[in-house]
Parts: C-alpha cells; sequence; structure tokens
C-alpha cells in the first residue's frame, strides 16, 4: 500500500498573499501525483481564499505548534518569504522557497461551485448590461488608498462616457458613491468565492492593490490595477488570459516598499506625506475604460 506524504503549508495572512500561495499547492499536489496529503494553516480571516481548494486535504485556524509540525513528512513555512524577497514576485518567492524554482503555471486558484456561478449569470441578468467591479480600498497602509475625490471622477468619467453599470465593492467600511442608477452598492455582499464569479462575468476589474485584485487574477476579466508603495511586476497575476492594465504612480520614490529593510510587515513612507496616492490622473483611467469600451462595441 502507498502512503501518502503529509505536507503542512503555513502562511497567515493577508488573503491577496494566502492566494498567491495556491499556483505552490497545486504544483506540489502535481509534483506528488495526487499521493500527498496537504494540510493548510492560516489566519481565520483569511480562509476564504483557500478553504474550497481540492488540493488542500484540510484548513487548520492560528499557528502550528511544533508537536502539530513533527505530524508531518515536510512542513513549508511561507510566513514572511515573500517579505524577505521584496524585489521577485510573491508567487516567485513562494515558489522558490518551497519547490526551488518558478518555471511552471503560476496562475492562482480560486475554486467555485455551480451555485455562485448562477448568482453571478443571475445578477447579470437584474442589470441588464456590461458592469465594472470597482474596489475603492482603504486599508491601514494609506499608500493603498487613493482620495475619495479622485474616485469621484472616475466614476463619474465612466457614467458619463460609457452605458456601464459600476458595481461597487469591499467592505462597508470603504467608499461607495450614490446618486446614479448605474451605481450599485454591492459592499459587504459578497463571500470572497461569490466575488471572484461577480468579477468573472463583468465588463472590467478596477482597484487598487489590494485582496480583490488577486481575486480578480484568478479570473480571465481584464484587470487595470493602481500601484504605489509595491512595484506592479512584484504583484501582477501571472495569468494566461485576460487583459491587464497597471499603473504606477507618478513619483520618484514609486516602488518603496521594496527599498526598505526586509522583512518589511509595517508602512514606512520615507517622504512622510504618503504623495504617492495623489500622483494618479483620473482621466488615465477613464480614457482606458473608453478605449476598451468602443473596442468591444464596435
Amino acid at each position: 500500500m502507498t502512503t501518502n506524504f503529509n505536507i503542512l503549508i503555513n502562511r497567515q495572512a493577508a488573503g491577496g498573499d494566502v492566494l498567491m500561495t495556491t499556483p505552490i499547492v497545486r504544483k506540489l499536489f502535481q509534483d506528488y501525483r495526487g499521493n500527498c496529503n496537504i494540510d493548510y494553516y492560516v489566519n481565520p480571516e483569511c480562509k476564504s481564499y483557500i478553504e474550497t481548494n481540492p488540493y488542500i486535504r484540510q484548513v487548520y485556524y492560528g499557528l502550528p505548534d511544533q508537536a502539530t509540525k513533527a505530524l508531518y513528512d515536510r512542513v513549508i513555512d511561507l510566513d514572511l518569504v515573500y517579505e524577505r524577497s521584496p524585489e521577485m514576485h510573491a508567487i516567485d518567492a513562494y515558489a522558490m522557497a518551497a519547490i526551488g524554482h518558478c518555471d511552471f503555471d503560476r496562475g492562482v486558484d480560486l475554486f467555485t461551485d455551480d451555485e455562485e456561478k448562477n448568482l453571478a449569470t443571475e445578477f447579470k441578468k437584474t442589470i441588464g448590461n456590461e458592469y465594472i467591479v470597482l474596489h475603492m480600498r482603504r486599508w491601514p497602509w494609506p499608500s493603498r488608498n487613493m482620495p475619495d475625490a479622485f474616485w469621484a471622477k472616475v466614476v463619474q468619467g465612466i457614467l458619463e462616457n460609457t452605458n456601464l453599470t459600476i458595481m461597487q465593492v469591499g467592505t462597508i467600511n470603504e467608499p461607495a458613491f450614490i446618486g446614479d442608477p448605474r451605481l450599485i452598492d454591492a459592499r459587504g455582499f459578497y463571500t470572497i468565492t461569490e466575488l471572484k464569479e461577480a468579477i468573472e462575468h463583468s465588463f472590467m476589474y478596477i482597484g487598487s492593490d489590494s485582496g480583490p485584485a488577486h481575486v480578480a487574477s484568478a479570473t480571465s476579466t481584464d484587470m487595470m490595477v493602481l500601484y504605489t508603495s509595491v512595484k506592479e511586476q512584484y504583484r501582477r497575476p501571472l495569468r494566461q488570459h485576460g487583459k491587464f492594465i497597471p499603473i504606477a504612480a507618478d513619483i520618484e520614490c514609486y516602488g518603496c516598499h521594496a527599498k526598505n529593510p526586509a522583512p518589511c510587515t509595517t508602512f514606512i513612507c520615507s517622504r512622510g506625506d504618503v504623495e504617492c496616492v495623489n500622483r494618479f490622473d483620473p482621466q488615465e483611467l477613464v480614457d482606458q475604460v473608453v478605449a476598451t469600451y468602443k473596442e468591444r462595441t464596435k
């Protein structure tokens, strides 16, 4: 009888980073031809990013202790791996630590079921036209929080220059706009897997570098993502399908996170003013959306 190889993976947070470990989970499962049991230890707040993953036998919450680790043939600790290699794509950093190479499919996995797919299909029917998924992040790291005035101009430009509906997602503590029938407030409405299907059925995803952006990277939907303290080449989707439009802050210290002493797990702004979030032109985003809209509606 063949005994399965038991593997423990630990990556506590955040959600997007946990999701970026899923190519490593898939590759390990493939390398062992399925003859392995992969258990994953994670922060409870991030469980929804991996709990439906069929390559994972069990998801546990909290840090594994030494006695638990001793029960496994191999323990792969991915906490602080990317943080120690900030000038490498996060997925590549995880791959090198866990597997020793990164020359394989590094697209992320987020698995949904038929009910979630049908929910998104029915929702799109109720809207009656194409929609954009927009995430206007509010996070303790202020370098990823664009001003409300910036987002207001983006929203206004899209509404005035296209027939697209805008679905605003995120938590209830993040901003949303009202005053137009084509503005939908879906904050706090979707689970992570439901959000994936909502994005998959959408015209485009727009937001800053965040957990929902990584959820979008599990789809084939066009994406437009804004980057400030972390360069796009270290966080961009490594998927096979869908257009990706990165927009970098027009500032000399763009990508400053990689210049901080590693591992850097806190927010540091060498300027002291977080000016990077003000260095985006809302018209640039609107023009990108309009160009894509005109191309598809020829």
